[in-house]
């Protein structure tokens, strides 16, 4: 999925992972979640006035608890989950709509207001704290 405009290129592809094992813990190593279900995950490429920000598309090796995935949620085909910005350390949560028309389209909405920064030993005061854009988005297919 992909939009082009104002100066932005953003890609996104969605992949899906069946069967997902997740096993939350905090610093002391006590387990408090574990998930098992089919998730999507986001890679992204973004480039802002001709400057290539980030492209991990193509990248096979992604760390465990990665924190840019989501789950559909009920009965609907909406995924719901969090969207890493790589370049700010800064996830977010992110819903997704398919949209019912003739060329594939999804709204892709980042919430810039409900955020947390997955990587508490990197900076966490980035200005602005998405690089990647926010609000509600009509992407499109690409092949």
């Amino acid at each position: 999925m992909a939009i082009n405009q104002n100066g932005i290129l953003f890609q996104v592809k969605i992949e899906k992972v069946n069967q997902l094992l997740s096993k939350w813990e905090d610093e002391n190593g006590t387990v408090f979640h574990y998930t098992y279900c089919d998730i999507v995950i986001f890679k992204y490429k973004l480039v802002v006035n001709g400057n290539l920000i980030q492209d991990n598309l193509n990248q096979t090796n992604l760390p465990d608890l990665y924190p840019s995935e989501a789950i559909k949620k009920g009965t609907d085909d909406d995924l719901y989950g969090s969207f890493f910005d790589i370049t700010n350390n800064v996830a977010s949560r992110v819903s997704i709509k398919l949209l019912n028309t003739v060329k594939p389209k999804i709204t892709f909405n980042l919430s810039p207001g409900a955020y947390y920064f997955p990587n508490p030993d990197l900076p966490n005061n980035p200005e602005p704290l998405l690089t990647v854009p926010t609000g509600e988005i009509e992407m499109v297919k690409i092949d």
